[in-house]
């Protein structure tokens, strides 16, 4: 858990949008940045509206 709490990284804010950087050259970069998209997908497919059934 130290190690991808240690992985280099900016915030930006652009608009109400917040941008994380990480650093390309952290071996841990990969790791973070595909735990990441797994959770964005997550959240994604609750935020989702069922379809209508019928």
């Amino acid at each position: 858990r130290t190690r991808l709490f240690t992985t280099p990284a900016t915030l930006a804010r652009t608009g109400r949008r917040r941008i994380l950087h990480l650093a390309e050259h952290h071996p841990w970069a990969a790791l973070v940045r595909d735990g990441l998209a797994r959770l964005r997908d997550a959240t994604a497919v609750l935020a989702a509206p069922a379809a209508a059934s019928g």
